[in-house]
């Protein structure tokens, strides 16, 4: 991580575990899960929630169009 920048601290490895539910009529329920990541209350952890938070929204802006 700290090659991409993160702080020494931040967990060289995590498990990211994403579920996929069919919810018919065209709609699908995504759930993803992950581990070892730092704790929410934390800047590091807030800060991993931010990224997540801002792939999902790539990935939505891709599957819309």
């Amino acid at each position: 991580p700290a090659v991409f920048g993160m702080p020494p601290e931040f967990p060289r490895d995590t498990r990211t575990v994403v579920t996929f539910k069919d919810l018919g009529s065209g709609k699908t329920e995504m759930t993803v899960t992950q581990y070892n990541m730092p704790a929410p209350d934390t800047q590091m952890g807030k800060n991993a929630e931010l990224g997540l938070n801002q792939s999902l929204d790539k990935m939505a802006t891709i599957f819309a169009g």
